[in-house]
């Protein structure tokens, strides 16, 4: 049985690693229609809750502003669209890395039935966007009286 020889030389595999480095790093500068990486599209995490008193959703912004947010409901679709501006930076500064993204990003969520869309409030605070969606009345759990006779 023969086996194919491997080169054990650590030096080659090093290279060969930088190599792939190099060329991943090239693959993500670049999006696939030759793009910069600052025009692309975001997709913030997102935590979506359901609790006896509504829906909490969070969603992780860092670096967007209020003003670049627009938060609609479609019927029952909750959308949560926005951009986050590119850092200010100075002309005289040399760039050695540049790994915060900025671009547009658009979420959104289907909400169940029971969601009241006239109650919903949101909150930017550090970073994070929270959405607090109310329950309709009828909707919400109530305790029946027993009445003894």
């Amino acid at each position: 049985m023969n086996l194919i020889r491997m080169n054990r030389n650590p030096y080659t595999a090093m290279s060969d690693m930088a190599l792939l480095e190099k060329e991943m790093n090239r693959l993500f500068e670049n999006d696939v229609f030759g793009g910069s990486t600052s025009e692309k599209v975001l997709h913030p995490a997102m935590n979506v809750l359901e609790g006896e008193e509504g829906i909490q959703i969070y969603l992780d912004l860092p670096g967007v502003k209020k003003e670049d947010l627009d938060i609609t409901v479609n019927k029952r679709t909750l959308t949560v669209q926005g951009k986050k501006s590119p850092m200010d930076l100075n002309e005289k500064d040399r760039v050695f890395r540049n790994e915060i993204s900025s671009g547009t990003f658009e979420r959104s969520v289907t909400l169940p039935e029971t969601a009241d869309i006239e109650k919903i409030d949101a909150v930017l605070e550090n970073g994070l966007l929270q959405l607090k969606i109310g329950i309709k009345e009828a909707a919400k759990p109530r305790k029946i009286a027993v009445a003894v006779k």
